[in-house]
């Protein structure tokens, strides 16, 4: 004799809708370069995780896009603090230059 068991709830998540997530990804890796495309990344990767919370994504894309993104990003505002302090005079660039003559 066989038990039977009832049938489990099937949830599906669709894999084509994840495109913003694929953008978070993308534009976070990119943002290490150019620091506006972490932020923009951010914010895809913020949507997404909406999707994400509806089940209409996978979750996992959306997390790392939103991980690399806020990465890049601290990373990026580092590197700029990092590059103020730097600078001669404390970043200010008044006196900066040589006279002319």
């Amino acid at each position: 004799m066989s038990a039977q068991y009832p049938a489990q709830p099937h949830t599906q998540v669709q894999q084509g809708a994840s495109g913003l997530a694929t953008a978070s990804v993308v534009l976070g890796a990119v943002g290490f370069l150019v620091g506006i495309c972490a932020v923009v990344g951010l914010v895809l990767g913020l949507v997404a995780r909406g999707q994400a919370k509806r089940g209409q994504i996978s979750p996992a894309r959306t997390t790392a896009g939103i991980t690399v993104s806020a990465i890049a990003l601290a990373l990026n505002v580092l590197g700029g603090i990092a590059l103020v302090a730097l600078l001669p005079d404390g970043g200010s660039m008044t006196g900066a230059l040589p006279a002319p003559f």
